[in-house]
C-alpha cells in the first residue's frame, strides 16, 4: 500500500521540512544499523536485550520506508548518508553491563530527539496524512525509549 497516491507539487515552503526528512531518514538508517548490531552484541550475555533491540531495528526500518515514500511524493531519491557511530564496537561481557547501560542511555536520548522532530512535523502540517504519519511516528519513537528505559531498570534489578 502506497503512502501516498500521487507525486505532490514542491512549494518553497517544503524546502525545509524536506531537508529535516531526508535528516531524519538518514537517523532512521543508522538507527536500524545501529538496533541490528547492538543486538548481535548483547545476544549471548544479554539475550532480552537482544530482542529489544531486534524489535526496534524492524520498526525503525518499517520509519525509513514510510520516510521514503514521503520523498518519493515529492519527487526526491532518498539517499541516507549513512553514519553507523553510536553502536561501534566488540561484544558485551557480563563485566561490561555499564558498557550496554551507555548504549542504552544514548539511545533512549536519540529516541527521544527523533520523537521530538517527528513532533515538530506533524505540527507544522495538521489535518494531513503526514502529520499523521509523522505522529505516528513520534508515538513509537517515545515508546522505544521507555522500552529502553523499561529494560535498564529491569537489568539493574537483577
Amino acid at each position: 500500500m502506497e503512502l501516498f497516491s500521487r507525486k505532490a507539487p514542491l512549494t518553497g515552503s517544503d524546502a525545509v521540512r524536506l531537508r529535516e526528512v531526508l535528516r531524519l531518514f538518514s537517523e532512521e538508517c543508522s538507527d536500524v544499523y545501529d538496533y541490528s548490531l547492538l543486538a548481535m552484541r548483547a545476544a549471548a550475555q544479554f539475550p532480552a536485550a537482544a530482542r529489544l533491540f531486534d524489535e526496534l531495528a524492524r520498526v525503525e526500518l518499517a520509519h525509513l520506508s514510510q520516510l521514503g515514500q514521503y520523498l518519493l511524493r515529492y519527487g526526491l531519491t532518498p539517499t541516507p548518508r549513512f553514519s553507523p557511530h553510536r553502536a561501534a564496537g566488540g561484544s558485551f561481557s557480563l563485566e561490561q553491563q555499564a558498557a550496554l547501560e551507555a548504549a542504552l542511555a544514548a539511545r533512549i536520548k536519540e529516541e527521544r530527539e527523533g520523537a521530538g522532530a517527528y513532533t515538530r512535523l506533524a505540527a507544522g502540517l495538521q489535518g494531513t496524512p503526514a502529520a499523521r504519519m509523522f505522529g505516528q511516528i513520534a508515538a513509537e519513537e517515545e515508546e522505544h525509549a521507555a522500552a529502553i528505559e523499561g529494560l535498564m531498570s529491569r537489568m539493574r534489578q537483577s
